[in-house]
């Protein structure tokens, strides 16, 4: 019966998200970064991702129009849930790509993933087709952690045309359904200062890499902060090294959680695909960066945010654990020949850093 319940609830979110995709929120169920098929091109000669120019909308007419209202009914069974402020437009960032229906979805059929010690970090897919393996993370964080101060997410630039910096973050504070997420200013401003990443509120809330997570951290962690940095592919090879260091220092002196945003091979055929995540599995296992260094879409979409996370492990001396594997096909509960799926499939992994 749990096996029917939960084979429901994956057709269930699989609708509402192709539902999504045709309202043209940004949402594909065949999906890397994000969604044209063509318009990021990895070059392992220079490792630089060259994207299309592809046009942001405003995201003012994005913006959920229930967050202009009081309300107490999302999710009151959760004990921290209380009453949502209102939120103005053009005073926050917005989470476009958050649905609800998929989001209360993937609460009901989520279990929290098994951890051995103290979760530091993790690597996470920001493809909302596995919400479930997110949510798993975020309730895996919550109970092995609920004191987090900051949840600090470093995450590809997906449109790196599309902004003068190869290193982006934001001052801004979030808008979600649950209320609002303050940013970490603070630890904003030391990626500003140390990493010399420019502010871009408008591609952090178009890019779905860091957007994603943020209703996760609102409704599971309350009480936190957050601060996102996107790296571009033409960011400094010396990148990862840096940022790992920063973040070490941060994390002597605040309570964060690093959250690593990313997927892994790109529009395979199955067998394909799953060779490629052997590989890239067994680079991390090995904390081989410079192996991952030259990889491209066929192994993961931001090889620099997984070398972050590896540096950053290295330096807390930290076990890595992979927790999860899936892929789209399997996440959406369809053959591989489906239409769904006409250039191949995404995959998925969950990583932990754990002390």
């Amino acid at each position: 019966m749990r096996r029917l319940f939960h084979r429901l609830a994956a057709m269930a979110v699989t609708l509402t998200i192709l539902t999504l995709t045709a309202s043209g929120c940004g949402i594909n169920t065949a999906d890397t970064s994000d969604d044209l098929p063509q318009s990021e091109v990895c070059n392992n000669a220079n490792k630089e991702i060259l994207s299309e120019n592809i046009p942001i909308p405003d995201s003012s007419d994005l913006f959920s129009e229930s967050l202009s209202e009081t309300t107490t009914e999302a999710f009151p069974e959760n004990p921290t849930q209380s009453v949502i402020p209102i939120l103005r437009k053009g005073d926050y960032l917005t989470c476009n790509f958050y649905d609800p229906t998929a989001f209360r979805m993937f609460d009901e059929t989520a279990e929290a993933y098994e951890l051995t010690g103290t979760l530091r970090a993790g690597v996470v897919t920001h493809h909302l087709l596995a919400g479930q393996m997110i949510t798993s993370f975020f309730k895996a964080a919550v109970q092995n952690r609920p004191d987090i101060e900051t949840v600090v997410i470093l995450a590809p630039a997906h449109y790196p045309n599309n902004t003068p910096y190869d290193l982006i973050t934001s001052k801004t504070n979030w808008a979600t359904d649950f209320g609002e997420v303050p940013c970490d200013t603070d630890i904003t401003e030391k990626f500003m200062t140390d990493l010399s990443a420019g502010i871009d509120d408008e591609m952090l809330s178009y890019d779905h890499s860091a957007s994603t997570f943020i209703p996760f951290v609102k409704y599971y962690l309350p009480n936190a902060k957050v601060s996102c940095l996107l790296i571009s592919g033409r960011a400094e090879k010396q990148v990862p090294e840096k940022a790992a260091s920063l973040l070490y220092d941060i994390s002597r002196e605040k309570n964060c959680l690093f959250l690593f945003s990313a997927d892994f091979s790109h529009y395979l055929d199955p067998e394909t695909a799953y060779r490629k995540d052997e590989e890239t599995l067994a680079a991390i296992t090995a904390r081989d960066t410079a192996s991952i260094e030259l990889m491209n879409d066929d192994h993961t979409d931001t090889p620099r945010c997984i070398c972050t996370f590896i540096h950053l492990m290295n330096l807390m001396e930290a076990d890595i654990t992979a927790l999860d594997r899936s892929d789209s096909a399997e996440q959406a509960d369809l053959p591989y020949n489906h239409a769904t799926f006409p250039e191949g499939v995404t995959s998925y992994f969950i990583f932990a850093g754990e002390t």
